[in-house]
């Protein structure tokens, strides 16, 4: 499954915040 801009925006959330939350991050995705 290729990654879509939603899945880079992901990871480079992740990678500026690493303690971002499960919840915070499924609002982004959502």
């Amino acid at each position: 499954m290729p990654l879509d801009r939603i899945d880079i925006a992901i990871l480079e959330t992740l990678q500026k915040d690493g303690r971002i939350p499960n919840a915070a991050l499924a609002e982004k995705v959502g």
